[in-house]
């Protein structure tokens, strides 16, 4: 019975390790030195992680884990937001737009209800957004832009009835981007 059972168990992981990933991708996790983490690759096999942005050109040989992952550190290469770059490993690949590219600029944009959202941000990249009011208060959310490098978020922000709205974020790979939101047209009483 022990023996059926480590039998069954020993199959079953490496089958789990065998497909450790599914899709394989990869992002960008820190802009100096840039590290590049990838997901879903085959477990223990070699992979070959290229970086090009600009004139800018690294790569950086490496094992994925048993789960099927890898943190891959390109030395003294920094990654510009503005410059936009192109990360490759295997078949997974990350295309960050230049801010001189159509849609490349981070775009931000919120309403008088604290609603925020954001556009071509990286790709996984955190993203603190600040949202203040003019003679009210100040609201923050950090939150990670999805495979498009956009979000959305709700920040609640006291307001006087007649504020302007000032939204701020700043992602962690140099993606910034600014909003303000007119006060709106007030009538006394």
């Amino acid at each position: 019975m022990r023996m059926a059972l480590a039998a069954v168990l020993a199959g079953v992981l490496s089958v789990a390790a065998a497909t450790a990933g599914g899709t394989p991708t990869v992002r960008l996790v820190q802009a100096f030195p840039v590290v590049v983490a990838g997901t879903g690759f085959p477990a223990r096999t070699p992979v070959v992680v290229r970086y090009r942005s600009g004139a800018t050109s690294a790569s950086r040989a490496v094992r994925s884990s048993a789960a099927g992952t890898f943190r891959a550190t390109l030395g003294r290469v920094a990654f510009d937001r503005c410059k936009g770059a192109v990360v490759t490993a295997g078949a997974a690949r990350l295309a960050v737009r230049p801010c001189t590219a159509r849609g490349g600029r981070p775009e931000l944009h919120g309403d008088l209800q604290g609603a925020v959202s954001g556009s071509a941000f990286v790709p996984g990249e955190q993203v603190s957004v600040t949202g203040r009011a003019s003679g009210g208060s100040t609201a923050g959310k950090t939150v990670v832009a999805d495979a498009t490098g956009a979000f959305r978020l709700q920040l609640s922000l006291k307001k006087p009835r007649c504020a302007e709205l000032f939204y701020i974020a700043q992602g962690a790979l140099g993606s910034r981007a600014t909003y303000a939101t007119p006060a709106p047209a007030c009538i006394g009483p």
